[in-house]
C-alpha cells in the first residue's frame, strides 16, 4: 500500500507467492476530470495492461486454446469522465463450480483497478453460509453458559474480595503480564497496524490515537486477569486445598515438589493423548464426511514482527482463561449445586467444546462432540492432580495449532 497523509489518491498492490501481480487498485476521487475514451479505446488499455503487468494476454487471437470470453462489460459515467470496466473468465478449466475471472476498471483513461482471482459462484456462498449457520448456532446456544460463568466469576471476586481470600500478590503480578504481553502484542502487529491507516488523519495523529488505544486495550486486558485470577483462584483454593495453589507455583520451594515434576509430566503427557485422540477422531470420521481445514485464520499475522508470538499468546490466554473458567469456576460451582461430580464435569465439558463450535469443522456438531471428551479429561485431570497439567495440555495443543500453518510450505 502507497498512500499520503490526508490525501484520498492511493495505491494497493497484491502479489501471489512467486512475486506476480494478482491484483491492484489506485484510489482517485469520484470528480477528477480525465480524459473521455470509447469504450473500445477502454478495452485496448485494458487488455495491455493485463499483458504488461499481470503476463495475461486476452486478445482473442492469444485466448482461443484457453477459452478466455469477454463476459460482462460496460460504462459508468462520472461527474467530470467517463468510465469502464470489463470481466473475462477462463473457461478451459473448472474448480468445482468457480472459474479464474480477470476485471479491469477504467476511470477516464487510466486503469484503476486490477484483479485476476477465482471467482466463487454466488450459490457456493449461499450455501457455504447456511452450513455456517448451524455452527453458529450451537456456538451462540453453548454462549448462554460463558455469560452465566462470567456473572459468577464476578460474585467470586467480590466473595474473595469481601471474606479477604484474594492472593493481591499473584492476581497483580499476572494482571501486570497480561499488561505487558497486550503491549507487546501491539508492537508485534505494528506493521498491520500501519496498513490500516486511514489517510483522513495526520499520520501522527494516527500513531498516537493508536497508541493509546492499545495501552487502553492492555489495561482493560490487565483488569479481566486480576478479576479472573483473584476470584478462580480463591475458588480453586477452597475447593482443592490438597492440591498446590497457584501462587504456590511461583515460589522456589515448590519448584523440587513431587505434585508439581508430577503434574508437569502429566499435562506433556495429556498433550500426547489428545493429539492422538484428535488426529483419530478426524481421521475415522473422514469416512463419515467429516471436514476439517488446515487454515489461516488471522491472515494478518504473516505481516507481524515475529508470526510465532500471536501463536504463543493465544495458546496462554486461551488455556489460562478457559482451564480457570471452566475447569474451576463452572466444574466447582455446578458440583455445589448438584452434589454430583459427574454431572458437573459433564456440563463444563459440553459447554466449553461446544463455545467452539463456530470453527470451521463440519458438520456442526462435530467440533463439540470432539472437544467435549477432552474437557471431560481434563475435568478428571483437575480433580486428580491440579490445574496445571490442563493448562499445559491445553496450550501445548493450541500453540502447536497456531504454529502449523506458520510451517506449512
Amino acid at each position: 500500500r502507497f498512500c499520503k497523509p490526508l490525501q484520498l489518491e492511493e495505491y494497493r498492490v497484491w502479489l501471489t507467492p512467486d512475486g506476480k501481480m494478482s491484483a491492484w487498485s489506485r484510489a482517485i476521487e469520484a470528480e477528477r476530470k480525465l480524459a473521455d475514451l470509447t469504450h473500445d479505446q477502454a478495452l485496448k488499455i485494458a487488455t495491455d495492461f493485463c499483458k504488461e503487468q499481470g503476463g495475461i494476454d486476452l486478445t482473442p487471437v492469444a485466448s482461443p486454446e484457453t477459452k478466455i470470453k469477454l463476459i460482462e462489460n460496460g460504462s459508468v459515467k462520472q461527474s467530470h469522465r467517463t468510465d469502464h470496466y470489463f470481466v473475462w473468465e477462463n473457461q478451459s478449466r473448472d474448480y468445482k463450480g468457480a472459474r479464474l475471472r480477470t476485471y479491469v476498471y477504467i476511470s477516464g483513461n487510466i486503469v484503476t483497478e486490477y484483479n485476476h482471482s477465482l471467482h466463487v459462484p454466488d450459490s457456493f456462498d449461499r450455501k457455504y453460509n447456511h452450513i455456517r449457520s448451524y455452527n453458529n448456532l450451537l456456538s451462540s446456544i453453548a454462549q448462554v453458559l460463558y455469560a452465566v460463568l462470567m456473572g459468577a466469576l464476578l460474585f467470586t471476586f467480590v466473595w474473595a474480595l469481601s471474606t479477604h481470600q484474594l492472593r493481591w500478590r499473584l492476581a497483580l503480578l499476572l494482571a501486570g503480564l497480561s499488561f505487558l504481553e497486550s503491549v507487546l502484542s501491539t508492537a508485534n502487529n505494528w506493521p498491520v497496524i500501519i496498513k490500516a491507516y486511514d489517510t483522513s488523519k495526520a499520520f501522527q495523529t494516527y500513531l498516537i490515537d493508536s497508541s493509546i488505544g492499545a495501552v487502553v486495550q492492555a489495561l482493560t486486558a490487565a483488569a479481566g486477569t486480576f478479576v479472573l485470577i483473584g476470584g478462580a483462584e480463591a475458588l480453586y483454593r477452597k475447593a482443592f486445598p490438597e492440591k498446590l495453589s497457584l501462587e504456590a507455583h511461583f515460589r522456589a520451594a515448590s519448584l523440587g515438589s513431587r505434585q508439581l515434576f508430577q503434574s508437569l509430566c502429566t499435562g506433556v503427557a495429556m498433550f500426547g493423548v489428545m493429539l492422538g485422540w484428535i488426529t483419530f477422531y478426524y481421521l475415522t470420521g473422514r469416512a463419515m464426511g467429516v471436514w476439517s481445514p488446515l487454515q489461516m485464520r488471522e491472515v494478518a499475522v504473516l505481516s507481524s514482527v515475529v508470526p510465532a508470538w500471536s501463536s504463543f499468546t493465544m495458546a496462554v490466554e486461551a488455556s489460562v482463561f478457559e482451564e480457570l473458567l471452566c475447569r474451576v469456576l463452572c466444574l466447582v460451582l455446578v458440583q455445589r449445586l448438584t452434589k454430583n461430580f459427574w454431572i458437573a464435569n459433564l456440563v463444563q465439558a459440553i459447554g466449553w467444546a461446544f463455545m467452539h463450535s463456530n470453527y470451521p469443522q463440519e458438520p456442526a456438531y462435530v467440533r463439540g462432540v470432539e472437544l467435549s471428551f477432552v474437557g471431560v479429561a481434563f475435568g478428571l485431570l483437575v480433580r486428580k492432580f491440579g490445574i496445571l497439567p490442563s493448562i499445559i495440555a491445553h496450550f501445548t495443543y493450541n500453540c502447536l495449532l497456531g504454529a502449523l500453518p506458520l510451517l506449512s510450505p
